[in-house]
């Protein structure tokens, strides 16, 4: 009995021997593996927590632009800013973009900015909105005509540590124009 006892005891023995590394081997990876994971969702959320805060400053942006509030440029706009607007006009300041911003709103002092959808990838901000405005003031050399408008617009922005340093915006300008009675009419051929 003994010589039975003592042949499973080596046997055991002999198979933990064997055994033992290999799972010792087989935590490590997947230890690794749960590490890897853990840093790779770490790394997830703190992107998510970025873009939430860029998403909550771009919407504070337009809050404070809808208002008026336009001492407040500098709390978004970073200091190599470039705007790029319809026809190839570029901003490149807040002052620029502080100037092009009054003029919108004498012209519409209650323009307001609807977002419609939000999209947020990295660094960058696309949003669809619709601008809806009054004309109780001068724009662009039209005289006030109480008009009730808007103007669908796509709008990007990239942001940089807290700020946004670059925007796009692709809007319906000619919409706009012709609802202020603006009439797109051809050149005459020069003859």
């Amino acid at each position: 009995m003994r010589t039975k006892e003592k042949s499973l005891k080596e046997g055991t023995m002999k198979n933990l021997c064997m055994i033992l590394p290999l799972a010792l081997i087989l935590c490590s990876m997947y230890s690794c593996q749960d590490k890897e994971a853990m840093a790779e969702l770490n790394a997830m959320k703190a992107q998510a927590e970025v873009e939430e805060q860029n998403e909550a400053l771009v919407m504070e942006w337009l809050e404070q632009w809808d208002l008026g509030n336009f001492d407040t440029a500098n709390k978004y706009i970073g200091d190599n800013f470039v705007w790029h607007l319809p026809g190839g006009v570029d901003l490149n300041s807040a002052k620029e973009f502080v100037e092009v911003s009054e003029a919108y709103r004498t012209g519409f002092p209650d323009l307001k900015h609807l977002v419609e959808d939000t999209i947020v990838e990295g660094d960058k901000i696309v949003l669809r909105v619709i601008v809806q405005a009054t004309q109780k003031g001068e724009f662009m050399g039209i005289p006030p005509t109480e008009k009730r408008v808007q103007m669908t617009a796509i709008v990007i922005y990239k942001l940089a540590e807290g700020k946004c340093v670059e925007g796009w915006t692709e809007s319906d300008s000619l919409g706009f124009m012709q609802q202020l009675g603006m009439e797109l009419k051809p050149k005459e051929s020069e003859r």
